[in-house]
């Protein structure tokens, strides 16, 4: 055997040898003997090149080598540029929501609740990795991670981690964990909503608390009929509040912790005693929301009166809400003012049973927040109503639109609080929080706007879900003959005329 042929013999081995190593780690083999292997490769190979330097060095001056090396060189110069720039976009890059409806946009509230985020959360999502949900969570996670650098997630099939799923005590599919340092939250559907008030949970250290006056009549947040607040107090603890009851007879005072009271339609008389509390605990920074159903008497009116507000003897009347399917006496309010409070809300509400609301006074502090109709108005009238004879009367009642939530400010009397202020809104309903409207149209949103606002959280308001708007093609006959044509016929007939024009002119040439 020649010197050139051990060579090559050694130069085949070597390789065969660092192959056979690297397959046999990847494998899990004989990985206390590898090291020995992979050297005798190694040696191999160098003894093979500098066996044949001569051949090496002739190869590499030739011509074409050069132009080889050139290629093999901007060929990686392309593969660098692009790696380079996938790694910049990775970091540096803009999405764009060209759907008519912003379906793959985040609200305002979750944008607001990721800039607050000033601490590393990871959120845990399990999901079937063969199932539709899958893709959408990921698409909405995506859309928090790309607002929020603080903001890692994971997803998780739970059929193919089970140890995962158990440290976690994962016991269904669609559900999520957030996590940080100091605060884990659990939901179990991973919708926008849900995902956002978990993280919002996970960011505030302590809950503030909603508290629902009880001893009047009023709506109660453990009754879960029609008539009931139950609803209420989910959505309410779900925005990280706490709801809770509060006996103000048997109290001296307000409780300090009270972010919000709530006065939830109440038809028995509110004695001075509770009023007193009341006026006390809005001088000390309080605030309050007051819903008053019409032909009921409270005295609630007295109660208003210092803060600017004054409460209609009177029912609306708004017979053009049959055409939407409801009561005469259940006006849709789709009119608000300009104001925080309704910051970017059009969304209609339904009202059923409404007395109006109106600001008194000259304070400059109080603003109506919402109106009916202007086919509309208060009747004050309750017999012929009632005999359904009701009609407009110009000299007795008011023509819409006709005003049914106010809101005031007044600076707290407080010396600690010093240029802070104290909020009150009242509606002339209490049955559109209930549970058997609190979902209907904007209801549900505009209750937790009203809360957020007044627990002075202007900037967390509810989410609205996103619609699907459902916008198929529609093509007539002479369109989808177009399609057909240009599609199936045109273009597939120009590659192949392409074809044989370029084939026929190369036979031509070689000819």
């Amino acid at each position: 055997m020649n010197r050139k042929t051990l060579y090559h013999i050694l130069g085949y081995a070597g390789l065969a040898l660092l192959l056979g190593s690297s397959a046999a780690y990847c494998a899990g083999l004989f990985l206390n003997m590898l090291w020995v292997v992979q050297l005798a490769g190694a040696v191999c190979i160098i003894i093979c090149f500098f066996g044949n330097i001569g051949k090496i060095r002739d190869y590499l001056l030739k011509r074409s080598t050069r132009y080889r090396a050139n290629t093999i060189f901007l060929i990686f110069l392309f593969l660098g540029v692009l790696v380079l720039v996938q790694a910049i976009s990775d970091r540096h890059h803009r999405r764009y929501d060209l759907t008519s409806t912003k379906r793959y946009t985040l609200s305002k509230h979750s944008l607001t609740v990721l800039k607050k985020v000033d601490l590393p959360i990871h959120v845990t999502a399990f999901f079937q990795q063969s199932g539709p949900e899958w893709k959408k969570a990921k698409g909405l996670l995506d859309q928090y991670a790309y607002h929020c650098r603080m903001l890692s997630f994971e997803l998780i099939d739970p059929d193919r981690f089970p140890g995962k799923a158990k440290r976690l005590k994962c016991t269904s599919y669609d559900a999520a964990f957030i996590e940080s340092s100091e605060r884990a939250e659990r939901i179990t559907a991973t919708t926008e909503e849900k995902l956002t008030n978990a993280i919002l949970r996970v960011l505030r250290g302590s809950r503030k608390t909603v508290y629902f006056i009880t001893g009047h009549g009023e709506r109660s947040i453990k009754d879960i009929s029609k008539a009931g607040y139950s609803a209420a107090r989910d959505a309410i603890e779900a925005q990280n509040y706490c709801a809770k009851d509060l006996f103000l007879m048997r109290c001296t005072e307000v409780p300090v912790d009270a972010a919000v009271v709530v006065v939830a339609g109440p038809t028995a008389m509110i004695v001075e005693k509770e009023a007193e509390m009341l006026h006390t605990y809005m001088r000390r920074g309080g605030n309050v929301l007051i819903l008053v159903e019409p032909e009921t008497k409270t005295g609630v009116s007295s109660l208003l009166k210092p803060y600017g507000i004054g409460v209609g003897n009177d029912i609306i009347v708004d017979k053009l809400s049959s055409i939407f399917g409801t009561d005469y006496l259940t006006p849709i309010v789709s009119e608000y003012a300009d104001h925080p409070v309704m910051q970017d809300f059009v969304t209609a509400s339904i009202f059923p049973s409404v007395r109006s609301i109106s600001a008194i006074g000259k304070q400059n502090q109080v603003t109506e927040v919402a109106f009916t109709g202007a086919k509309s108005w208060a009747e004050t009238d309750f017999e012929k109503l009632r005999q359904g004879m009701a009609s407009f009367d110009p000299q007795e009642d008011s023509q819409g639109p006709v005003p049914i939530a106010v809101l005031s400010e007044v600076e707290c009397g407080d010396k600690d609080k010093k240029g802070a202020t104290s909020r009150m809104i009242v509606f002339g309903d209490s049955d559109f929080a209930s549970n058997g409207s609190f979902n209907l149209s904007g209801n549900r949103y505009l209750f937790m706007n009203i809360l957020s606002w007044l627990a002075q959280e202007e900037d967390l308001i509810a989410i609205r879900p996103q619609s699907i708007v459902f916008a198929p093609v529609v093509l007539s006959s002479l369109e989808a003959k177009g399609v057909f044509w240009f599609c199936v016929v045109l273009l597939p007939g120009a590659v192949l005329l392409t074809g044989v024009i370029v084939l026929h002119y190369r036979r031509k040439a070689v000819n």
